[in-house]
């Protein structure tokens, strides 16, 4: 017998006891704070085992994908890339910004709510659709009519409260208080609003907000906030409330209300806004090129690295590590809200990360209604701006010299070329890492032909890395198209950072994805490295 929801009513806990002498085995469920305030010393449950559901890990979650994958009828065949794509959406929409945390709940919730539209295509292209989809369910569940008009009145009520709440948190640190009670008589005086939605919005299981007015969830919060704000920017307080948080993207609660609100507006403002800002942000640095003036003081670090990384592992086991590793570097999963405090310089950089990470998901929403102008001046601007960040530290030997000194003065007991080794690849890491998240927002299929256009134009050895990477990252598979873009690049750079990273970025492709032998063969002569065949390959 399964028991699902416990509460803390004695009655229950004895009817519990009752069953134990009917049933083989009883399951009970009790949300995490109700066990630990009331039944975790329990001494009448001491037989029971105490399990937890956790926050997926990154390989846990892929293999949940390609399960669910597994029970489709799709057409084509489901290659590593194509995973990968359907994982990146995910990632993008509800789990890279931890508005939720990685439970299996909320992936497959995604996956079925665009499985329910479109079933052999898992194009997902809507950030906010699936947050709608799992409000509405919600609110279904704690006995909400299906019917358009009683689902109108939550979300009016829903954005005023959001709104309300995002005002109060302006002038206190934590949680704002509300007086919950005060607010719907307000509400009242202006919108219709029966007893009946009160109680089924805060219903105590499947209610969006408690009773006492905070909303459950943040994606919850988020996604009215935003839908708030996209229905009133026209009013001279929304608009300087918007622009100041287009001008502070790099505090986290603006950053998720710009994401919401840009999903329910079609107005051209918001993102003409973030590209001007991001435009004008560290405009005084240089964008990086890498040719070879930028990268020759990369020389002793391409010497330490291996030239050839190709693995001898299963591709599903380096798959694994990739996503051990992420994991990693995440660190775990948190349901706060705490802000970062930044100043001068770190104000500028993470301006400019935030707003490529949002203008990447301008990319992947609003494709449809943009000019083909209009995406390419977003993709120019990522990519300038990422580029910017190549040169905001350590950007030549001068620089690496006067502060490798520096630091030698202060601590004698560090060797001058030690520590300049160490800042040049402090430098070489921190090249890679920004190319890396330009790559990460523009990295989609459908764009490929407007990067290329982009890549063209521009014409540094910076913009062709760009170019292939995305081009290889958004690639179901190594194909020959691949292959001939690498050979094209390797003959055109001679620069020794440039064949390098174009190697060692292959490479992990290759390690990572199940391509065809002949394809793989031919890449690793271009290379110069010796082709292994593994059982898992082609």
């Amino acid at each position: 017998i399964v028991l699902d929801n416990l509460t803390p009513q004695a009655p229950r806990l004895d009817f519990i006891l009752s069953v134990k002498k009917t049933f083989d085995r009883v399951v009970v469920t009790a949300s995490s704070d109700i066990f630990s305030s009331f039944f975790k010393d329990e001494r009448r449950l001491a037989d029971f085992c105490d399990l937890q559901i956790r926050p997926l890990t990154r390989r846990q979650q892929e293999e949940l994908i390609k399960n669910r994958l597994a029970l489709l009828e799709l057409t084509d065949p489901v290659t590593d890339g194509f995973v990968d794509s359907v994982e990146n959406h995910i990632n993008s929409i509800i789990i890279s910004h931890k508005v939720v945390p990685r439970y299996p709940f909320f992936v497959l919730s995604i996956l079925q709510s665009y499985e329910a539209f479109m079933p052999n295509d898992l194009s997902i292209t809507s950030y906010g659709y699936c947050y709608y989809a799992l409000i509405v369910a919600s609110l279904i569940k704690a006995g909400i009519s299906k019917r358009d008009a009683d689902l109108s009145v939550c979300f009016n009520f829903a954005d005023h409260l959001a709104f309300e709440l995002h005002q109060r948190s302006q002038h206190t640190t934590g949680r704002p208080t509300i007086d919950f009670d005060q607010f719907v008589g307000n509400y009242r005086t202006k919108y219709i609003l029966p007893d009946a939605v009160v109680n089924r919005l805060a219903d105590e299981t499947f209610g969006i907000i408690t009773r006492e007015g905070h909303f459950r969830t943040r994606y919850v919060y988020y996604f009215f906030l935003g839908r708030f704000l996209s229905r009133n920017e026209n009013k001279a307080e929304i608009g300087d409330l918007l622009n100041q948080m287009c001008d502070e993207t790099y505090l986290r609660a603006n950053y998720l209300t710009l994401l919401f609100t840009l999903h329910h507006t079609d107005d051209r403002r918001i993102i003409e806004n973030i590209l001007l800002r991001t435009m004008c942000t560290l405009d005084d640095i240089p964008i990086a090129t890498l040719d070879t003036a930028e990268t020759q003081r990369f020389g002793d670090i391409l010497g330490s690295l291996k030239e050839d990384i190709l693995s001898n592992e299963p591709v599903d086991e380096e798959r694994g590590r990739a996503r051990d590793a992420h994991d990693k570097n995440e660190g775990a999963d948190t349901d706060g809200d705490e802000e970062e405090e930044f100043d001068g310089a770190a104000t500028d950089l993470y301006r400019i990360l935030k707003n490529n990470e949002i203008m990447g998901q301008i990319l992947r929403n609003k494709q449809g209604s943009l000019e083909r102008k209009e995406i390419a001046e977003i993709i120019e601007t990522i990519a300038d701006g990422g580029l910017r960040l190549v040169n905001s530290l350590l950007r030549d030997d001068k620089e690496i010299s006067e502060l490798a000194y520096y630091i030698s003065r202060r601590s004698p007991r560090y060797k001058l070329e030690r520590i300049k080794k160490e800042l040049r690849f402090v430098a070489f890491f921190w090249t890679l890492v920004n190319v890396g998240k330009v790559v990460q927002a523009i990295n989609l299929p459908e764009l490929r032909e407007l990067v290329e256009d982009v890549v063209g134009t521009r014409g540094t050895p910076a913009f062709d890395l760009i170019g292939y990477f995305s081009q290889l990252d958004s690639a179901q598979q190594l194909t020959a198209k691949e292959r001939t873009a690498l050979d094209d690049l390797m003959k055109r750079h001679r620069d020794p950072f440039i064949r390098r990273v174009l190697s060692l970025w292959t490479q992990n492709y290759m390690n990572t994805h199940k391509t065809d032998r002949r394809i793989e063969q031919a890449v690793c002569e271009r290379l110069g490295i010796q082709y292994r065949s593994r059982g898992s390959r082609k």
